[in-house]
């Protein structure tokens, strides 16, 4: 019996802290949504059949497109963390021209606010019409620039292939 107990505890000191484990950084949901012109998207509807008619008559008309929210929900540990960021990667396509494009967005929190968050970021501007539509995005949690969880689009790697691909050609 001693001996059960003894491992027990020799288990309990060796396992790492639940404020240490990787799995307690999640990215838990990821979206993106259109921007009308007044810079509204459609969290103020509640229903969810009038937000899916809104943001499809927006991708309809893109002169009524006047950005892109990305809506990040992410679980990170509460404990003292020096630095954390959220690190948002998304790839368009330019209608017009079928052009690839590219852009990176990062922000930095001092400390973790609670043990879950909300983070946006927005295209608009020149940045839109440079952009395009986007094609794939990938989130990434960082502590002190290590990743510590992230998720894509089902789409990210095939485009990532692709741009790859289209470099080399050129």
């Amino acid at each position: 019996m001693r001996t059960v107990f003894a491992l027990l505890a020799l288990f309990a000191l060796a396992a790492p802290s639940r404020g240490e484990m990787a799995s307690d950084w999640v990215v838990l949901k990821v979206h993106h949504e259109f921007m009308d012109s007044d810079g509204e998207t459609t969290s103020a509807i509640a229903d969810l059949k009038e937000k899916a008619k809104y943001q499809r008559e927006l991708s309809l008309d893109a002169k009524k497109i006047a950005g892109i929210r990305f809506l990040v929900h992410w679980k990170a540990p509460a404990s003292k963390i020096p630095k954390f960021a959220v690190k948002i990667e998304a790839r368009g396509v330019v209608p017009a021209t079928n052009e690839e494009t590219f852009t990176e967005i990062i922000k930095l929190y001092r400390e973790t606010p609670s043990f879950s968050g909300w983070t946006t970021a927005d295209i608009v501007g020149n940045h839109l019409a440079k952009f395009g539509r986007v094609m794939a995005w990938k989130v990434t949690l960082l502590q002190e620039g290590k990743p510590m969880a992230s998720r894509s689009s089902f789409t990210w790697d095939e485009t990532a292939a692709a741009a790859a691909r289209n470099k080399a050609k050129s």
